[in-house]
C-alpha cells in the first residue's frame, strides 16, 4: 500500500513528503 500512495504522490507532488494516509485525504 505504500508503494501505491508514493507512486501517486509522486504524481501530485504534495504529498511526497507525507507518509500518512491522513494527510493523503488532508491534501485532497
Amino acid at each position: 500500500m505504500i508503494v501505491y500512495l508514493k507512486r501517486y504522490a509522486g504524481g501530485l507532488g504534495l504529498i511526497e513528503h507525507s507518509m500518512d494516509q491522513t494527510s493523503v485525504y488532508r491534501a485532497s
